[in-house]
């Protein structure tokens, strides 16, 4: 079974599964062994689906063996994070964004001493506007991009 969060991917095996509970809209999964039972909780699903998906992953389950070895449910569960999920805000973009910002630093000084002050004002106005405004749609474009 695999689930995933927004910046990793849980694959547990059957074997690693002690049992599962699928009531209305949240599906919980508890794996073996442990001081502290471990639960994954998924919400905010059908209840449909959350009932076909406990019915079907309860078929999986291997019986239960007395005679087995305890088994650590969680050691078994394989953690991987999703791809482009662990970079950092601008890594592979920091040199496009220091040949912006020279650039933009030359208009400036270019527009200082042709124009004036106010040019200036202006300009670094509506640049630090700009620049807010694209920062907010990337932000928020990053930050959703695993829901989407």
């Amino acid at each position: 079974m695999v689930l995933w969060r927004s910046a990793e991917e849980f694959r547990i095996p059957a074997e690693a599964i002690a049992g599962i509970r699928a009531e209305a809209r949240v599906v919980e999964i508890e794996l073996l062994g442990g001081a502290e039972p471990v639960v994954y909780r998924v919400e905010g699903v059908s209840e449909a689906g959350a009932a076909a998906f406990g019915q079907a992953v309860g078929r999986l389950l291997p019986a239960p063996d007395a005679d087995a070895e305890p088994v650590d449910g969680l050691s078994l569960v394989d953690v991987r994070p999703l791809p482009g999920s662990n970079r950092g805000w601008f890594s592979g973009r920091r040199p496009v964004a220091a040949v912006g910002a020279l650039f933009h630093a030359g208009l400036a000084a270019a527009v200082g001493v042709a124009g004036g002050g106010e040019q200036v004002a202006a300009l670094l106005g509506g640049s630090v506007a700009l620049y807010a405004g694209c920062f907010m749609v990337y932000a928020g474009v990053r930050a959703n991009l695993g829901d989407w």
